[in-house]
Parts: structure tokens; C-alpha cells; sequence
């Protein structure tokens, strides 16, 4: 009878060596915890409020918050169904801070910790644009673009249009209507080549000026009103 048992049990050694659940416990997955979600409607205001919601919500949520990100401003929010972390996730894409918000999941044996912390906004790289550097210029549009609705003058959009043309883009043009004055930024070549335009439609305009003071019998040099003939 001891005998048959211990060839039974020399028999079933093997197999139980293949069971990795016998063979190795530690290896055995540990289930985790149920997703905990939610569904709230936040109106707007800081992260630390939505944080709040959320805790009110769902008790059970660990959450951490950095204080720079406690006043991180956030828009109205409408979330169903929603994973915590994706809740957090969602609310730092949109927070509006001096700080990069961000947040970042610990997980271990028990229930996941959410924190949410803050790192320093990466100055973006300066532009290599010739409009970024250079020097600035104002000119004046008033006489070219007087009379532009009787077709002697030049409307204000053709003179901008004519400069962007002329020098691809490469200059940062400012126009303000009430005053007539063209401000122009960028390199000297790019503001050289915008002058030139200019004095090209200066030319015109007054090409175009002395055939209309011909035509109406007045002489240039005597300006309007005065008669050619006297």
C-alpha cells in the first residue's frame, strides 16, 4: 500500500511543476482593482474645483495636486462615463496656467494614486524670419491712396498686396486706416524693396493725377481750381 502511494506521488511530481501557479506563486498576476468612473458637468473655474467634484464624486479617488496647479483655469467641462485618468488627462489638455500641467498615473498593489503636477513652459524657439529682427519703418499712404474711388488713386488692400508681393512675405505690415500710416518691420533689403514699390505707385498715381487736371483744363504746376488759360 505505501509503495503504490509513493509511485503515485512520484508520478504526479511532474505535472505539478508544470503549473507555473504551484511551481513559481510569486508569478501568479495579481487581479487588479475596478476602473473607477465618472460622469459630472463642471461649469468652468480653477483644477483645484474640478479636483473637487471629482473627489465628491467618487470618495474613493486618490488624487494629488501640485498647489502652482490648485488656480490652473479650466472652461466647462461635460464628461460621461469618463475614467479617472482620462478625466484628469482631459482637464490638464485644456487648463489654462503659467506652468505645464500634467498628470501621471502610480500604480502598485492597491488602488492607483493620480497625481497632477506642474513643469516650467519650454520658451518656443525664436523665429528666423527677417520680419523678427531688422528695424521698423512707417510711411505714409495719404496721397497715394486719396481719390482711390475715382480710379486715380490706389485702394489701401492693392498697395499691401503689390509690397507682400514684392518681398514674399518676408516683412510685417501694419496699416492703420485713421492715421494713413503704413508701418512696416524687417530686414533693410526687405524695407528697401518695399520703398521701391512704393515710389513705383507714387509714380503712377501721379502720372495718373495730371492727365485728370489736364483733362479737366488745369495745369499741375497751378493746382486745382486754378484755370490753364488766363
Amino acid at each position: 500500500m505505501i509503495r503504490s502511494l509513493s509511485i503515485a506521488l512520484l508520478l504526479a511530481l511532474p505535472l505539478l511543476a508544470q503549473d507555473p501557479a504551484i511551481a513559481n506563486p510569486a508569478a501568479t498576476p495579481r487581479p487588479k482593482p475596478p476602473a473607477i468612473t465618472v460622469s459630472v458637468s463642471f461649469a468652468g473655474g480653477t483644477l483645484g474645483q474640478f479636483v473637487d467634484l471629482l473627489r465628491h464624486q467618487e470618495p474613493k479617488a486618490n488624487i494629488l495636486v501640485a498647489p502652482p496647479a490648485l488656480e490652473a483655469v479650466l472652461p466647462r467641462l461635460e464628461l460621461n462615463g469618463a475614467g479617472i485618468e482620462q478625466a484628469l488627462e482631459a482637464a490638464c489638455s485644456v487648463a489654462e496656467s503659467a506652468w505645464l500641467v500634467r498628470v501621471k498615473e502610480f500604480s502598485g498593489g492597491g488602488a492607483p494614486v493620480f497625481s497632477i503636477l506642474v513643469a516650467e513652459r519650454q520658451s518656443p524657439p525664436r523665429s528666423s524670419s527677417p520680419a523678427a529682427g531688422g528695424r521698423t519703418q512707417v510711411c505714409s499712404l495719404v496721397q497715394l491712396t486719396n481719390d482711390a474711388d475715382k480710379g486715380i488713386g490706389i485702394k489701401v488692400e492693392t498697395v499691401l498686396s503689390a509690397i507682400e508681393a514684392a518681398t514674399e512675405g518676408q516683412l510685417t505690415l501694419r496699416f492703420h486706416r485713421d492715421s494713413g500710416l503704413l508701418i512696416v518691420r524687417g530686414a533693410d533689403e526687405q524695407i528697401l524693396v518695399a520703398r521701391e514699390v512704393l515710389s513705383e505707385l507714387e509714380n503712377d498715381v501721379k502720372r495718373k493725377r495730371s492727365e485728370a487736371l489736364r483733362k479737366a483744363g488745369v495745369s499741375p504746376a497751378d493746382g486745382p481750381g486754378q484755370s490753364a488759360t488766363k
